[in-house]
């Protein structure tokens, strides 16, 4: 019964991003006439290569990471997607920050009793 449950959870989490995917597909071609390509064929290459290239990385690099997993164990390898993933969220809050400072500084500066007058 346990592996029904997971099947289930993974065939509707497939079924969710395939939907997104779909949703997603027709963006890179605007984007790329909105940045001045005018040829279609090279517009239709680029956004191949754009929407192509995630899933080609995946089934390149799953089978290293299977047996990486295999290796160390899935524990340390949730650690280490955590991991990135919250770095990737750090990125990105310092990206959006104003220059030269973090968004954790913009907040204090803003928020202080100091600048409140």
């Amino acid at each position: 019964m346990g592996y029904r449950r997971n099947l289930l959870a993974v065939t509707a989490a497939s079924f969710i991003g395939f939907m997104g995917f779909t949703l997603v597909i027709a963006l890179p071609a605007a984007l790329l006439q909105l940045l001045g390509l005018t040829d279609v064929s090279r517009v239709a290459m680029w956004s191949g290569i754009s929407l192509g290239v995630t899933p080609a990385l995946t089934a390149l690099l799953s089978p290293l990471w299977g047996r990486l997993a295999d290796r160390f164990g899935r524990k340390i390898m949730g650690r280490t997607f955590a991991g990135q993933l919250r770095r990737h969220h750090v990125v990105d809050g310092v990206r959006d920050a104003p220059r030269g400072t973090s968004s954790r500084c913009a907040w204090f500066r803003a928020s202080s009793p100091a600048t409140a007058r």
